[in-house]
Parts: C-alpha cells; structure tokens; sequence
C-alpha cells in the first residue's frame, strides 16, 4: 500500500520541478549546427535514479501521466531508465529503428531532419517535459528525425522490452499508458490535420514524432 502523502508528493514534485512543457520552434541559436555532423559527444554514463517517489514526481508533470493515479505512477517510474545525455550527442539518428520513447527532464534538444535535396535542417526544439518518439515505440517504424541535445539533457526512456514486460507484470498500468499514449497521438494528428489545412497541403511535421 502506497502510504506517500499528497503534501509529499508534492514536495517531491517541486524539488524536481522541470522546465516549461512541450516543443517551441527554434527561435535562438545556443549551439551552431554543422550539417552532416556525427555525433562528437558521448552519453554521460547511465545511473539509476536511487529515490523511486522522485520518478513519480517527475513523470506526474508529463503528459503520461493522464489518467494514471500515484501508484500507477511509482510502477512506470521503475520501469523506466534514467539517461543523461551530455551535449552534442545524438538521441536518435533519422532511419534507425525506433525502439523507445523518451521524457525530457531537464535540457534541450534539436531537432535535423534531412530535406528533399538531402541537407540536414534543423526544425525545431524540444524542452522539458516533452515526450519523444511514442510512435516508434508503438509500431517499430523508422525515426523520422535525427535529435540531439544542445545542451546536457537528462531523460527517463521505456524501450520496447521494458512496456511489454510491464504490461505482463502491470497489466492495469501498462494499459493505462497506452491510453495516454494513443490520447496523445490523437491529439497531434488533430494538429497536423489543422496545420494542413492552413497550408493547403504539404507535410505537417511533428516533432515528437521522432
């Protein structure tokens, strides 16, 4: 029985409060990128976050969250991996096979796609609190994008091992995750169905959906 009070919670929340949610377009140059570039930087070496009730906290700001209660949350939390990521390292690389979502905690991220002639462009940025990379996660498809951290990042990530083993071991929260999962893929199709229509054709790129 989960006896963490909602004060504590909360507590915990504001101690791990992360930054403003969701994706922004790329306004300001912090870090010059050199198209074609491979990753120069290496991902800081993976820990486990010891304190399990500051997982929760931090995945209670997330848009995972939705419909999930707190011990829902305590088990996604476990299942996740912590990952901190120092800048100029490559997350994902567009083509790879898409194996796991991320939740941004701290940090930005970029994102390159690769045009029609070929070039790499940068598209915009992802900031704390973003989920990335969901669909792949779903249907194995190939990353659309190519993400890096502009500035030293830290994530918590769920491959595809790690949902199937807890929608085997957790089946009420596995299936609550996948319903905030298919909310939030509904959601953006909404929004690239919109940004469509006011462009009268086209690609509507999202970029979580990397």
């Amino acid at each position: 029985m989960d006896t963490t009070t909602p004060n504590a919670r909360r507590g915990h929340a504001e101690s791990g409060r992360v930054g403003p949610e969701g994706v922004a377009p790329a306004a300001v140059e912090r870090r010059p990128y050199q198209p074609g570039r491979k990753a120069s930087g290496r991902a800081a070496p993976e820990r486990t976050v010891p304190d399990r009730t500051a997982r929760a906290a931090l995945l209670e700001q997330t848009r995972l969250a939705r419909g999930m209660d707190w011990r829902s949350l305590l088990v996604l939390g476990q299942s996740m991996t912590y990952r901190e990521v120092s800048a100029g390292s490559f997350l994902y690389q567009e083509g790879e096979p898409g194996e796991e979502l991320a939740v941004l905690l701290s940090g930005v991220l970029t994102v390159v796609k690769r045009d029609s002639e070929g070039q790499d462009a940068r598209v915009g940025e992802i900031h704390a609190r973003a989920v990335v990379g969901e669909m792949s996660l779903l249907d194995g498809g190939p990353r659309s994008a190519s993400v890096y951290a502009q500035t030293p990042a830290a994530l918590l990530a769920l491959n595809r091992r790690a949902l199937e083993r807890l929608l085997e071991a957790h089946p009420r929260v596995g299936t609550r995750l996948l319903a905030a999962l298919a909310a939030e893929v509904s959601q953006r199709l909404r929004l690239a169905t919109g940004r469509l229509a006011r462009r009268g054709g086209g690609d509507a790129f999202a970029l979580e959906d990397v």
